[in-house]
């Protein structure tokens, strides 16, 4: 039986229900990351939303790069469990930068590191994995620098001149 893919609108509809504590509130109550991943897959649509591919994907992935996504712990453990079943670069890759900056805490670090050694086809063992998806995201992060942005490279850098018995002064 053929899977009939979800629209962006209801893929919205979807996360923004689950984003809701009135829904999600259970997740408070787990007490291991497995049971808490049991508890995410019972929730309504995170099964749907586990089967319907890139669009899914990519709606989430745009999710996690929001800090007010990242500070609702229960929304951020929903968002990773649902990620881990597309293990893509694009997850791999948007992973790597908070896992290194320590922005996943609590089950959300395991679920993170999880997620992200999928996609990074790297296989460890559920103890080690915050660890070794900690230092494989270095090496991500150290070989992928931040692009400046357009501002930054048309501004003149300020260089500082020394001169013989008078304070520093800044030239452009």
């Amino acid at each position: 039986m053929e899977q009939k893919s979800l629209s962006p609108e209801v893929i919205h509809t979807m996360i923004a229900h689950l984003a809701d504590h009135k829904v999600n509130f259970r997740i408070d109550l787990a007490s291991t990351t497995h049971v808490a991943k049991r508890i995410i897959q019972s929730l309504p649509g995170v099964q749907e939303l586990r089967e319907n591919g890139p669009q899914v994907e990519q709606t989430l992935v745009a999710l996690l790069q929001n800090e007010a996504t990242l500070d609702n712990d229960n929304l951020t453990s929903i968002s990773l469990h649902i990620l881990e079943k597309y293990p893509t670069e694009r997850v791999k890759l948007a992973l790597a930068k908070p896992i290194v900056a320590r922005r996943f805490t609590g089950f959300n670090a395991q679920l993170a590191a999880e997620a992200f050694l999928k996609a990074a086809g790297i296989h460890a063992l559920r103890k080690d994995a915050i660890k070794i998806a900690l230092r494989e995201a270095r090496k991500i992060v150290a070989s992928n620098p931040p692009k400046m942005n357009v501002q930054e490279k048309q501004e003149p850098k300020a260089r500082a001149t020394f001169h013989r018995k008078k304070s520093l002064i800044l030239k452009k």
